[in-house]
């Protein structure tokens, strides 16, 4: 049972969509979701405990931390689909 991030149009033509899930596992240090920021019933901020500086960290004009989303997930398939096959650990 994959999970499918949830879309919401917003007033003003505006989108909002989630980019991660409370199943998180950083794929590069195996670090996991410890909570998540729920707006709505959507979850759109996930912070996880990471290992120490791996991957996931990036430094940029615009942000310095960790990127917490299905990109930097070890369940993220090749085409972008999610292969998490275990009960939602939050959400």
């Amino acid at each position: 049972m994959s999970r499918q991030l949830k879309k919401m149009s917003l007033p003003g033509g505006a989108h909002a969509e989630e980019r991660a899930c409370g199943d998180y596992v950083c794929k590069y240090c195996g670090g996991r979701a410890t909570a998540c920021n729920f707006v709505a019933n959507m979850c759109l901020q996930v912070y996880a405990r990471h290992q120490g500086v791996c991957g996931a960290y990036t430094e940029t004009e615009r942000y310095v931390g960790y990127i917490t989303e299905c990109g930097t997930c070890k369940f993220q398939g090749v085409s972008g689909e999610c292969r998490y096959e275990g009960k939602a650990a939050m959400g």
